[in-house]
């Protein structure tokens, strides 16, 4: 028989950033198309200035709620980043070299790839936002969404949001383990120490939430 807590140690809190620089990457490489667009003189030095002031406070808005899950500027800045690529290959280093001249410059590439990106973006999330006002009443739902689940982000293909399922479905960091490690099938989270359970409503083996009856840890963690 599992003992509890003796073969878990918790090594990272579901409210601790596992994240501290990836999103900061991302944001910079998504700005890095408003200066270059001053560069070419497609943006007074105001408007760069009042844009990447507003596109960087959006970029951090949409962060602020993610947890432990992918940050929305990590995710597109894996976008543009691949959009750059094909850009760079395809029209600035192959188209030039077979007309002989530059047609696409190098920062060319960039700008376009941050308004591909930007555009596709607006598209796909409209589209899936919509779809998703047709399950807001579904109980499942409505526990993934509490829980930080995003309708756009976290149903992303693992190329652009590499999550794991389990971050996807739950969000919840699972803790390292040692002596007991709970089998593949085992896809539902104690809502006290994250660590997977059988059922959905069960009793932790880790931390033996939900022995004593009391499910008030579930309720704060899905509101539900």
């Amino acid at each position: 028989m599992v003992q509890p807590n003796s073969q878990v140690h918790i090594s990272t809190p579901a409210s601790v950033n596992t994240q501290p620089a990836r999103h900061w990457i991302g944001r910079l490489f998504l700005m890095s198309a408003i200066p270059l667009m001053w560069l070419q003189d497609s943006l007074s030095l105001t408007a760069m200035v009042v844009g990447g002031v507003i596109f960087f406070l959006i970029l951090a808005f949409n962060d602020s709620d993610r947890g432990i899950r992918r940050r929305p500027s990590s995710i597109m800045a894996r976008f543009m980043f691949a959009v750059w690529a094909f850009l760079f290959l395809g029209f600035y280093w192959m188209g030039n070299h077979a007309a002989g001249r530059t047609y696409f410059s190098f920062a060319d590439t960039i700008i376009c790839a941050f308004w591909i990106t930007l555009i596709i973006t607006a598209v796909f999330w409209s589209c899936l936002w919509f779809a998703s006002q047709l399950v807001l009443d579904d109980p499942d739902y409505r526990q993934w969404t509490i829980a930080g689940g995003h309708y756009f982000w976290d149903t992303l293909p693992a190329i652009l949001n590499p999550d794991s399922e389990m971050i996807r479905n739950g969000g919840f960091v699972e803790p390292s383990y040692t002596d007991f490690t709970p089998p593949p099938h085992w896809q539902h989270q104690c809502p006290v120490c994250g660590a997977r359970v059988e059922h959905a409503v069960d009793v932790c083996w880790n931390c033996c939430y939900g022995a004593d009856g009391d499910s008030s840890a579930y309720f704060r963690r899905y509101g539900r």
